[in-house]
């Protein structure tokens, strides 16, 4: 412990004697370390305030109803959950926005209306989810409905899913999708009308 704190003096000695500038130029030069901080750290929040204004711009002028395809419904959830982050986010550092107003309303404002659109559309985002997902796989006699109150159930069907490997291979490749479009449980069943079925809870 002592060898710590001999070092440490020692150190602190050393950069205190080994440089001939005057308190004057190292005043200076803190100086002016600060305000290139203070200048990154006004270009870091003008870009905020910009990217915060384009979401704003994009949740106004896009129509969340038009598309049905999966790759574009994703896209849209990307857009609503990037404009729910802008209330958390502008909290967050609210050192850097020192009591900006005009970016904390407008943050406010957009996750709140992106909540409520999100909350509206998700429903009808799972159901398509589901009625794609059951196109692409009919002819390899595999069957996806959704249920439950907002489709948060899907169901997915096939003789593949007598063998539990089968059910854990699919289940790993669409358990990100399913997370994503909010998902509450999948449920596999080998044959049409199964009491029983095996299922994974999506947290």
């Amino acid at each position: 412990m002592k060898q710590i704190i001999i070092s440490i003096i020692i150190s602190v000695f050393l950069l205190s004697c080994g440089n001939n500038q005057t308190k004057s130029d190292q005043s200076e030069y803190v100086d002016s370390v600060i305000t290139e901080v203070e200048l990154d750290s006004a270009k870091w929040v003008i870009d905020k305030i910009n990217e915060l204004r384009q979401d704003s711009l994009s949740l106004v002028t896009t129509n969340f109803r038009e598309e049905t395809q999966n790759n574009y419904l994703s896209t849209r959830i990307d857009l609503l959950n990037s404009c729910i982050s802008w209330s958390e986010f502008v909290k967050e550092n609210q050192q850097f926005f020192k009591g900006n107003k005009r970016a904390s309303i407008t943050a406010n404002i957009v996750s709140s209306k992106a909540k409520t659109i999100l909350n509206s559309v998700s429903p009808a985002y799972r159901k398509y989810f589901a009625k794609n997902l059951a196109a692409s796989l009919w002819e390899r006699d595999i069957y996806v409905t959704s249920s439950g109150n907002g489709n948060t159930i899907i169901n997915i069907t096939g003789g593949i899913f007598a063998a539990n490997k089968n059910i854990q291979d699919f289940q790993n490749i669409i358990q990100a999708d399913v997370n994503h479009f909010g998902f509450k449980q999948v449920r596999y069943r080998w044959y049409k009308g199964a009491d029983e079925f095996t299922y994974y809870n999506i947290k």
